[in-house]
This record gives C-alpha cells, structure tokens and sequence, in this order.
C-alpha cells in the first residue's frame, strides 16, 4: 500500500469495516459497546445529542472545541459532555469541534476523541424522543484518492503482442475520472466510484522515458524494453510495493518468480504479504499461463486458483454471460449479458468453482468444447477472490481476474475496457 495509506492504518486497527466499504466503521469485541437510548426527555425542541466533528443544528448539545455541555439523561444511563474552550452550547445550539472527554448515552462509555452520532440523549434546553444510539464511528477511509499501479509483463514463455496495448490500456483508464477525462480516453464514466479515484501505472522494469504505447510504435516500444520484458524483478521488495495499491499482470508468462534468483524469491514473499496484507491485484489472460509448475504455489493455488492448459483458436466467437447473481456487482454491473464477442478462450486445469472462496461473476457459452472437456464443464471468463485481514479488519485484499485480452483489437473494445476498469476500482476499495 502506499506509504501515506499505511500512515492511516494504524488509526484503524481497533474498529471493523462496515460490509459496504463505505468509510464508516463499527466498534469491534474490545471496545466498550454502545446500546440503544430511548425516550430521553427535558424540555424545549427537538433535537439530538452529538459527540465529535461537526457542526450542531437547532435542538441539538455540541461539545467539543468552542462549547461545553453538562447533564442531560437517557432510558438507562447518563450523558456528560466533554469539554472544549470558549462558551458554552445551551439551548441545543452551538458550534462543535472534535469532542475530548467522551460522552455516555444509555450507561454506555465511548472512547475518547470518537466522532459518534447518538440519538436519544437530552441537553438544556433540548430534547429527543424515542431515539437510539446508532452505534457508529466515522474513520479515515484507507481506500480513498489517487492511486499506484506496478504493472508485470515480463514473459519467459509465450510472449502476447498485445501486452503493449494492455499496458496503454490500463494508463488510460487510469485519467479516465469524469465525463470529460473519460471523453478524452473514449472510455465509460464508472458510476458509483469515489471521488478522485484516478491512477498512474508504472511497468515493472520499463526506463523512465517511455512513450505512450500505439499501434504504430507496439515493436519499438518492445525494443526499447517499455513492455518490462526486461525486468529483473527488483520491484517487487515488500519496501517498495508500499508505494502501490494494485499489482496488475498484463499477460506475464512462465516461471518468472520461481526461476527468478534471489529477486524472485524475494518477490514471491512481497506480493503474498502485499495481498493478505489489503492490497488489490488484476489480471488478464496470460496471468494464469504463469508459474503453473509448483515453484509458486500460493500464487496459482490460493490467489488465481487454476491455470490454464488449452484454448479456442483466437477470435472464436463466444457470449460472456454474467451469473445471475452478480449482475448488480460493482465488477459485472452495467455491462450487457450475453455479450457476444470472439477471444482466445482458456480452458483451466480445475473448476475455479470447487476452489475455496472464489466467486465466478461470468462464464462463457456457445464455443466448442476442447480436447478433455465434458459438456457439463463450465468455463469461467471472470472470477475475484478476497483476502480479510484478520488483524485489521478494516483491511482487505481483492483479486480480478478475466481470461480474455489475447487479441490487440480486444483492448479498443468498449465493454472490455469497462470490465477491467470496474475490476481494477472494485479491487482497491474505490468502487463498492
């Protein structure tokens, strides 16, 4: 993760991640629990009693920095304000600032310097009904704003020429924010992804002073070692995938890692940590052509779950179906279903399905079966897998992973483009 994200963290290790990803994060076992108040009362309006950052509004007792409040009873318990500077919050009004000293609603404790909404308490002046106490924190969202992306495309078997457009690809969509950027790159606004969620792409073993990848360039751009075919794998230190959010393989080939030196040994442990650890990871197609021969288990067993053995020649035509039950998945969600189009379509040496925690969001129908497939196989085209952190559960490794992008002409596709990009934002937490 990058180094300004670890910062965060830390401050997120006592609390547990709402199941929406949406910033707001409960209270965990170990923390003093918040039970619902109900029919607190004095007299004067309504209003609620708030503890924390933000401003009050009219019936409601701030406290914090800039006013002070004392008092008030709920069904069960007490609450006392904490104590800020400079005046006091009478009548349900005033100006809040971040609380220090706690509140109680219902005999309950809250933490010192929590920012929770409570309804139910009664303050001078003020007073709630029927209320209950939400029971909520609000915390800094480890998985917000701009991000890193390290690319892996090095091959030592077969080698796609479609990784340069791959690699264009995923720099594209990264400007790809708004409906102006998106304009700009000829790409799909993604609905529903926070604000500021742009990235920038650094190909793992590229020199700095590549060009943009086109067409016309695609074989001095390979030359010129842009397309990371000559990586030594010295990016892949746990230290240095601080810096990056995403691990993304653009058709990477062969026993890269295992067969990799001290580098790739090095590398092997850094990208396990880096996952289990919360961080994302993409991939397509060639991704899992890659270390299938036992030197990086975890890799093809725990993460991809299968590797591929035979395809369809390229450009059979296919229909990607999306499972009925992903259809409104942040990945899946607005793309058409069936999709007819062609690829070079993977058959895997197992059923990602029988693989623990793996969720296939499509499938393919409508090729003929290659040599050793029964009519009854299903062929998965997209699958995810995600990676709780135990020790922080606000953390949490995503992969992605589509089998298509064989062909250059698959990249310029606009329902591919959306599929990988979707992926990407729903496997960095920027797309729930």
């Amino acid at each position: 993760m990058r180094s300004a994200t670890a910062s965060l963290l830390s401050c997120c290790l006592n609390f547990a991640a709402c199941s929406d990803g949406s910033g707001l994060v409960a209270f965990d076992a170990g923390m003093d629990s918040i039970n619902p108040g109900s029919n607190g009362s004095s007299s004067g309006g309504s209003g609620s009693n708030i503890v924390g950052t933000g401003s009050s509004s009219s019936g409601s007792n701030t406290s914090g920095n800039g006013g002070s409040s004392s008092g008030g009873s709920s069904s069960g318990g007490s609450s006392s304000g904490g104590s800020g500077n400079g005046g006091s919050g009478n009548g349900g009004s005033g100006n809040g600032g971040r609380g220090n000293g706690g509140a109680a609603s219902s005999g309950a404790a809250m933490p010192r310097d929590a920012s929770v909404a409570s309804s139910g308490g009664s303050s001078s002046g003020g007073s709630s009904s029927g209320g209950s106490s939400i029971g909520m924190v609000v915390g800094p969202d480890p998985y917000s704003g701009p991000f890193k992306v390290l690319v892996l495309s090095k091959t030592v078997g077969f080698h796609h020429d479609s990784i340069p457009a791959g690699q264009q690809m995923l720099r594209d969509l990264g400007k790809c924010v708004d409906a102006t950027s998106c304009a700009m790159t000829k790409d799909t606004v993604i609905a529903g992804a926070k604000p500021n969620s742009s990235f920038t792409v650094d190909v793992a073993g590229a020199p700095a002073t590549c060009p943009a990848a086109t067409p016309a360039n695609y074989a001095a751009y390979g030359a010129m070692g842009c397309d990371g075919s000559k990586d030594d794998l010295s990016e892949f230190t746990t230290e240095n995938l601080k810096n990056y959010e995403l691990l993304f393989f653009v058709s990477p080939t062969g026993n890269v890692f295992s067969a990799g030196g001290p580098n790739g040994k090095l590398g092997m442990a850094a990208i396990q940590a880096f996952i289990e650890g919360g961080g994302g990871y993409g991939g397509l197609h060639g991704a899992s052509d890659f270390e299938n021969t036992g030197g990086f288990p975890w890799y093809y067993n725990t993460m991809m779950g299968a590797f591929f053995t035979l395809h369809n020649n390229d450009g059979t035509p296919g229909s990607v179906i999306t499972a009925p039950m992903y259809a409104s998945h942040p990945v899946m969600r607005g793309l058409p279903s069936p999709l007819s189009t062609q690829d070079e379509w993977y058959f895997m040496n197992r059923q990602i399905s029988a693989q623990p925690g793996f969720q296939i969001l499509a499938t393919l129908s409508g090729v003929p079966p290659v040599a050793g497939e029964s009519a009854t196989d299903i062929r998965p085209i997209v699958w995810i897998k995600q990676f709780p952190v135990a020790a922080n559960p606000v953390l949490e490794g995503r992969m992605f992973y589509t089998c298509r992008g064989h062909n250059i002409a698959r990249f310029g596709e606009p329902d591919f483009r959306q599929l990988v990009h979707q992926g990407i934002l729903w496997a960095v937490h920027r797309l729930n």
